[in-house]
Formats: C-alpha cells, structure tokens, sequence
C-alpha cells in the first residue's frame, strides 16, 4: 500500500463521557460513548493471538495500539497513519505513552512488509468508511476485511482439511504450456445464454468448470478438462450430487476433504499463497503457489495461469447481478437477489449498470488488478457481465473465429 495524496478532514470532539474522541470526513472512528472502551471490545473481538507480528490500519487517538499492546507484549507492531495530519493528533495526544514501546513502528507505507498468516491485519471497519470509495486504499482494505472475515469462519474447517488432503494421492501441478485456448467457466447468469458456444466447440478447447457450474455444463453433454473446488465446507457435496463426474478435479489443499474422497477420477491439488501451512506443502513438494483472490473463479483463473494457458476465455464470470439473478438456471448456489445484498453498481461490458455486492466487488478488484498485470490475452463472453480492464467483450462469432485462428496456428 504505496503512500498517495489524498485529502481528509479529521475533526476532534468529545464523547459523552467526555473523552476525546476522532471522526474522519463525518466519520466516527469511535464510540460516541465510550470511545476507550469500544476500542478495547474491538481489539479483543479481533485480536489473534498466535500471531507473531501485527499491523494495525488506523491511528487515531492511539486507543486501539494501546489496547493491542497491552494483549500482545513485546510482540512488533506497525501501526499505518493516512497523512500527517493524522500522526500530528496522535503525537499530541498519545507521544508520552507510545514511545515507551521499542515494537512499536508507526508509517504510512507498507509496501516492504511481508504479509502472511503469521502477521494479523486489524482493520476497524469506521476507518475504511471514513476514507470513502475513492480513496486509493479503499479496494485493497475492504478486500483484505472480507477475505479475514471468510478466512475466520472456516479457518478451524481448512486445517482439517488441509491434513486430510495432503495425506491423498492428488498430484501436484506444472507448467504445461498448452497451445489451445483455455475457458474458465464460472456459474453467473449469463452462462444460460453462452454454454452453447461451449457445447459446439468442445472439442476445440479446454474447459475449466467450477463446482457450482457443473451442472449446467452437464445437462449441456459437455465434459469438462477439469472441475476446479475451493470451498472448504461440506456443502460443496451437493455440487456432485446427481452426476456421475469421473473426470479430473483440481481442489486447493484446504477444500472439502469429504468432496474430494467422493471423486474418483485424476485429482490434482492446488497450494495456496497466504496460507502457512500450504506454502511450507509448495515447496516441499516442488508445487506453483495459487493466488486464490477469494472465490473458486479467481482460483480457476490462478490455475489456468499457472498451467501455461496464453489466451483465456471468461464464460459466466458476471461478477454482479445482471437481471437481478446470481447465478446460472441449474447452478446448485442460484438464489434470488436480495436488496439489503446489493452495495454498489458496476458498469457491464455492454455499458449498462449492473448491481454486485461487498463479496462480488472484492472480486471484481482482483480481476481488475491481475489483468492488468499479466501477459495473457483474456477475453469475456458475458455481455451484462462486470466490465475488466483489458478484458475483451467477444460474441459467439468471434469467439469461433478465434478458435479457428488458434486452430490454424497450431497447425502451423
């Protein structure tokens, strides 16, 4: 997280209880009541204590770091202020106080740590909604936020998983470089209206289907290169049910490990960056780490690059909710939008606006920033889908005269 010039207006008050407390651009950051003792409920609701080293977004007042050290020693802490004015009210505030503490680092950059499971983000949510949605560090902390909050309810479910798993008989993956054009294929609503483009040129291409996708793919006779599972929870079973899939499953090595027993065809395990356990299994077993960016899309997406595939095609990565619909028609997590779900609107490839949510969004930003990264020509089927940058919307024609060029090309 680079420092960037941005303005904020920070304004001190009293609370109630006639403490001091801090709002960023009408923003409480704390309790109009109690602001010490709200941060102190915070920090203990979120604070872990395995970890070995903390970052803690947010200065302040300096409430929350001193809570922190009190539950975590002499443990390193870093501590981001947003601009100058900030660390000012700080240093006025809290100076004799927190300069008592050798662990303690406060900056405004970030960009030199190694973050990983060992090291604790605290995010308070009144930070990321005092900034707003345009500030430059507004994607990457409220993406962060929701991958802790995902990581919290199943972490217990992932070790489990992860010990069970990687005592199976799953290959590890490799670079294969293949010279045909790789389909990710996703369970957003408009793969209904192109799985037929899949149907006619399966012989063509290698398809790439997550769980949720599956059957819909196969109610359309189209066998799968590879189904792709992620979720660590018991519930990705019902993926399977009905269908008789023997083909090849790739899963990452926390996915659900009662899933995975079910299937008897190749298995292939995924290893995660981010997680400790699954990079210590990487480079044990000589294995590419996976940036899995949150969802079984993203870490389709992941595999597909990390098997060599130059040219990718999108179908049913909608990435919000074109005609207020979540998924595909025979998506086994097709639901009914609700309102209180939608957050914000995305513009679609075909200009119009479509409704996502806080989950979706995240998404949409890891896509945003890994297309924008790599060497790979990426292309998108779905019209009403989330527009990407450097991601070419194509229709069925193109997407079959593509498929010939490659034809030809391999031919040569």
């Amino acid at each position: 997280m680079d420092r960037e010039v941005f303005t904020l207006d920070w304004q001190r008050d009293f609370a109630k209880n006639n403490e001091m407390t801090l709002s960023l651009n009408g923003t409480q950051l704390y309790s109009k009541y109690k602001p010490k003792e709200g941060a102190l409920n915070w920090i203990q609701s979120e604070i872990d204590l395995d970890a070995e080293k903390y970052v803690l977004i947010g200065l302040g007042l300096g409430y929350h770091l001193e809570h922190l050290l009190n539950l975590v020693g002499d443990k390193k802490v870093y501590v981001y202020y947003f601009d100058e004015v900030e660390l000012s009210i700080f240093l006025e505030i809290q100076c004799k106080n927190v300069f008592r503490y050798e662990n303690v680092e406060l900056r405004n950059e970030i960009k030199d740590l190694t973050l990983n499971e060992k090291m604790q983000i605290l995010i308070p949510n009144a930070w990321i909604k005092g900034i707003g949605e345009k500030h430059p560090l507004f994607k990457a902390l409220n993406v962060i936020k929701i991958n802790q909050l995902s990581y919290r309810l199943t972490k217990e479910k992932m070790i489990e998983n992860f010990n069970s798993n990687i005592l199976s008989n799953s290959d590890v993956i490799s670079n294969i470089n293949p010279k045909r054009i790789g389909c990710l294929v996703a369970a957003g609503p408009s793969l209904d209206e192109t799985v037929v483009w899949l149907k006619e040129n399966q012989d063509f291409v290698d398809i790439f289907v997550v769980g949720a996708a599956l059957k819909t793919v196969s109610k359309n006779k189209i066998i799968p290169t590879g189904v792709v599972i992620s979720d660590a929870s018991d519930l990705i079973k019902r993926q399977f049910d009905g269908l008789k899939y023997d083909g090849p499953l790739y899963h990452l090595c926390t996915a659900n490990s009662e899933t995975i027993k079910l299937m008897s065809g190749k298995k292939h395990i995924l290893f995660q960056k981010g997680f400790s356990f699954a990079e210590e299994a990487a480079k044990k077993n000589g294995s590419p780490l996976i940036d899995v960016g949150g969802s079984v899309g993203t870490v389709t997406f992941s595999l597909l690059e990390q098997l060599g595939y130059q040219t990718i095609v999108l179908f049913g990565q909608d990435l919000g909710f074109p005609n207020d619909r979540t998924h595909s028609e025979n998506s086994t997590s097709n639901t009914n939008v609700k309102l209180k779900d939608i957050k914000r609107k995305l513009k679609a490839n075909d200009g119009s606006m479509i409704n996502t949510n806080s989950m979706l969004y995240s998404f949409w930003n890891w896509y945003e920033e890994k297309c924008q990264s790599i060497n790979i020509d990426v292309l998108n089927t779905a019209s009403k889908g989330a527009k990407i940058s450097n991601v070419k919307l194509i229709n069925k024609m193109e997407f079959e005269q593509l498929i010939q060029k490659n034809i030809n090309q391999i031919g040569d």
